[in-house]
């Protein structure tokens, strides 16, 4: 049943399955206030802020994967989109990541 999969196997040579196109991500990452230019541009730099988790409810918050009535350029987790953090919408989404330590 991989129909409709990029990848025959159904996952990514990093072994990660549907990584975009489902819904948009929300990301703990910080946009700004403009919806169409991000104050924190890349290069990423560890103390700039971004990732800030009390940033005011007026900044914006990063938004990446498309949704299912995405175009071809905004599904892919490089593409970046914005939505305020009372945004609601109904192709907005999370994923939940779970990490292991190997020790």
């Amino acid at each position: 049943m991989n129909e409709g999969r990029m990848f025959s196997s159904g996952r990514s040579p990093f072994g990660c399955y549907d990584m975009a196109g489902q819904v948009w991500e929300w990301c703990s990452t910080l946009w700004g206030e403009d919806m169409s230019t991000p104050s924190l541009q890349y290069a990423y730099q560890v103390e700039d802020g971004r990732e800030d988790a009390g940033g005011h409810e007026a900044i914006r918050r990063v938004i990446r994967g498309g949704c299912f009535s995405s175009g071809r350029l905004k599904v892919s987790a490089s593409y970046r989109g914005s939505l305020e953090p009372a945004g609601f919408w109904r192709g907005n989404g999370f994923r939940v990541v779970v990490a292991r330590d190997n020790d």
